[in-house]
């Protein structure tokens, strides 16, 4: 095992000096030890020793009142100096000091040390190497600062968006709420809710495109990239072909064992245009496919990406994927219940597979499959 001596030789601290001087250290010299969590220091308490780290690891501690937490600033390992500040400036300890790991020190009291300076001029040299030491820190902790800081700015700007997200989300919701009645009225006196529906999904992209822009993300973000593409239409396609299989075994189950729909076929296309054309039912078909994108950029792009991005924790994406679903559902409560519960289920699956590649070209090409079976080939249940 390495000596006081042997230490203090190997430190950068005491570089230069002689043998005679090394071993006076070593006379002053005390070791101590400490369990993992053992504080060797509190922030504020009068400061007459300086450390030296032989084994293990140290924690600098500082002590926020506001928020009454501990923050780790820095980390010390074996070699590094503790305590040395308070020997230049006579001031407090500026920070508490705590054990990361099991260690050991070794302690030289001020007064020791300044006694030993007294008759040895050569000691100048350390407190000129102390000096230059905390001139280095101080460099790194102004850059660690300079970090602080634009990370806090960061936040801080995210906060904001964060608000102007919310104001949207809740100003459209609200606005949405108002017109439910209207809307139940126009329902009785129209043929095709696609008269609704349509205006309505304008009016709330409208918001989707207010969300996009106050919020300070890339439009990837809000899935308009190509990267992934390919991996995106595979998924959407061999994903959603299961998705098609239970569209018609439900179709079949509600034929066999509810009475109301006895008398339905499993294939429909035409229940919700009867006696038209199959050019029409194209044609219907594919006005149908371009609302979609719509959709997803207002469920899926203005809705559950930068959710994603504003919560934190482990489940954030399966939250951002539930949330936006139930914001977007909700907004068909006024056609029926039912429809709303399809549209928030089919949402989860869509949600969970735009969140395997984020880009909306796989999502719309899954929600255009399983819209138009739905709807159009197996026809509706409800």
């Amino acid at each position: 095992m390495n000596t006081p001596y042997d230490f203090f030789k190997k430190n950068p601290l005491f570089q230069g000096l002689a043998d005679e001087s090394l071993k006076a250290l070593h006379t002053i010299s005390e070791e101590i030890k400490m369990k993992k969590g053992d504080f060797l220091m509190k922030e504020g308490d009068p400061a007459s020793e300086l450390f030296f780290i032989i084994e293990g690891d140290i924690e600098i501690i500082k002590y926020d009142v506001e928020t009454k937490t501990h923050f780790v600033v820095n980390i010390l390992h074996p070699g590094d100096t503790v305590g040395e500040q308070a020997l230049i400036d006579k001031g407090r300890r500026s920070a508490s000091i705590r054990a990361a790991t099991d260690t050991r020190l070794y302690k030289i009291t001020f007064a020791d040390l300044n006694k030993l300076a007294k008759h040895n001029p050569e000691f100048q040299t350390v407190y000129n190497e102390i000096s230059r030491q905390m001139s280095q820190k101080l460099r790194e902790t102004t850059n660690v600062a300079a970090v602080a800081l634009k990370n806090e700015l960061i936040e801080y700007k995210h906060r904001v968006s964060m608000g102007s997200f919310l104001v949207y989300v809740i100003t459209a919701i609200s606005l949405f709420v108002y017109t439910v009645r209207p809307l139940k009225f126009a329902l009785t006196h129209v043929a095709d809710t696609t008269y609704i529906s349509i205006p309505l999904i304008i009016s709330l992209t409208f918001f989707a495109v207010l969300i996009i822009r106050a919020c300070p993300f890339p439009l990837s973000v809000f899935g308009f990239t190509t990267r992934n593409w390919k991996k995106a239409i595979y998924e959407a396609t061999i994903f959603t072909i299961p998705v098609l299989a239970l569209i018609v075994f439900s179709k079949w189950c509600l034929i066999q064992f509810v009475p109301i729909y006895k008398n339905h076929a499993v294939f429909e296309p035409f229940a919700l245009m009867p006696g038209a054309t199959f050019k029409y039912w194209l044609l219907n078909s594919f006005v149908y496919c371009l609302f979609i994108p719509i959709q997803e950029i207002m469920a899926r792009g203005a809705l559950q990406g930068p959710l994603e991005k504003f919560l934190a924790g482990k489940n954030r994406v399966f939250t951002s994927i539930f949330i936006s679903n139930l914001i977007f559902s909700s907004a068909h409560v006024f056609l029926s219940e039912q429809i709303a519960m399809i549209v928030f289920f089919s949402g989860l699956y869509f949600g969970w597979l735009y969140s395997r590649t984020y880009t909306l070209i796989g999502v719309i090409l899954a929600h255009c499959l399983v819209g138009v079976w739905g709807l159009n080939v197996v026809g509706p249940v409800l």
